[in-house]
């Protein structure tokens, strides 16, 4: 891989940064940072970060207070990029989508929603054409959980159906990649 994967404290900064930076209308975490980023990529025509900055920081752009943040944020957003293009294009079977985890009652759980937020953020931002039947599931399953209107069904859910849903995601969003990149896996 040309630059690999951001580290832990390169991810920890930049979700310090979005935190700090956080509007009501912008993005809330590395997470969703990173599902814009994959949808972006995978978009018929492709985003570039500069026209991903308004949904990212929302109306208010930052106000850096040093330009060196400022810089900084952009590379590893650009190396960030880099780096899930690689693995959409080059390696999917080392693609995985950054979710987040949350404890509760003692226990680790996976938070996919904010990333699903993200990825359907970055779909409408590049005003996806409509996909083929086959492929409406897979958005479907990412939209599930990125979509403020299924939140009913989410809720409606057992356990093992809830797992099954969040296994979906990670597949999904390589099928589509393959399929607006023209790749013949697509639907498989």
């Amino acid at each position: 891989m040309a630059t690999g994967p951001l580290n832990a404290d390169e991810i920890e900064w930049m979700e310090d940064v979005l935190m700090e930076h956080d509007s009501e209308d912008g993005l809330i975490d590395i997470s969703e940072l990173d599902g814009l980023f994959t949808a972006a990529l995978s978009s018929p025509s492709p985003l570039a970060l500069d026209a991903m900055k308004p949904v990212i920081w929302g109306e208010s752009a930052p106000d850096w207070a040093d330009p060196a943040d400022e810089q900084r944020f952009n590379t590893l957003a650009a190396r960030m990029m880099n780096d899930i293009a690689e693995r959409l294009s080059l390696y999917p079977e080392q693609f995985e989508p950054l979710f987040g985890y949350r404890e509760m009652d003692g226990r680790e759980l996976l938070v996919v929603e904010e990333w699903c937020f993200g990825y359907m953020t970055g779909v409408a931002l590049a005003e996806w054409p409509e996909l083929p039947a086959e492929l409406q599931p897979s958005l479907q399953a990412i939209a599930l959980h990125g979509d403020i209107d299924e939140v009913e069904k989410l809720d409606g859910m057992d356990e093992i159906a809830y797992l099954q849903s969040t296994d979906a995601i990670q597949p999904a969003a390589l099928r589509l990649y393959n399929y607006w990149h023209g790749k013949t896996d697509a639907i498989h």
